[in-house]
């Protein structure tokens, strides 16, 4: 997917945009770090890669303190789980903190294994995850339009690109396409789970593109399978 990726921004730009990529993974090692780099990419195009696995902090459940009345008669309550965010939070900024200087850009390209040379030491195949990119609790990205994310649209309470108000907002089977599950469409679906080693984002993602079906849709199919 990498290459594939570089090569996009490349055209897009005409060649005329130098960039860097940092790929993270999460809680594939005990600890925030770097794990490997592309050299094949910074050799052939001088766009270097550098993987890093991001430890989460998952803290231990704490207990909240009980109302002061205690007209409840509870005495206790499980604190509110921390967000993804949070628990991402320090993570994070130990990456974009170290990878903002050029000198660590050079000594991680020249010092890290390559890809597939940690991906053999490693002996055992990267942690699947369930976890799918959610906005409001529905499984989506809302990045598609040029003007998501940027700051001046956040100041001026609309999109510039397309003149949106409601900050891009999506609602279940937005992208949904409604086709028809065929038998070999389900064996497909199920088929890219196993060979993923029962990743549902990876298979989801596989399966979404391969039918032109939207995430949504293919997520929703792949867990009624697998609850039945």
């Amino acid at each position: 997917m990498l290459p594939r990726f570089h090569q996009a921004v490349r055209e897009r730009t005409h060649g005329r945009l130098p960039f860097r990529t940092v790929l993270v993974v999460h809680d594939q090692a005990d600890t925030t770090r770097p794990l490997c780099a592309m050299p094949q990419e910074s050799k052939d195009h001088h766009t270097p890669c550098i993987v890093w696995n991001l430890r989460r902090q998952r803290p231990t459940p704490t207990l909240s303190s009980p109302p002061a009345d205690g007209a409840t008669g509870a005495t206790s309550a499980l604190a509110e789980a921390p967000s993804l965010l949070d628990e991402c939070h320090d993570g994070y900024q130990t990456i974009l903190t170290a990878m903002s200087k050029n000198t660590k850009w050079r000594s991680l390209d020249a010092s890290l294994p390559a890809y597939e040379t940690y991906v053999s030491s490693r002996r055992v195949p990267f942690t699947p995850y369930t976890e799918l990119s959610r906005v409001d609790g529905v499984p989506a990205v809302r990045g598609t339009c040029t003007g998501f994310g940027s700051t001046f649209s956040a100041a001026l309470g609309r999109c510039v690109h397309c003149g949106c108000t409601d900050g891009h907002a999506v609602f279940a089977g937005q992208y949904d396409k409604h086709q028809e599950w065929r038998d070999e469409d389900v064996n497909e679906l199920l088929l890219n789970y196993a060979l993923h080693h029962c990743d549902e984002v990876a298979a989801v993602e596989a399966t979404a593109l391969r039918q032109k079906r939207g995430a949504h849709e293919t997520w929703h199919k792949l867990r009624a399978l697998l609850s039945d």
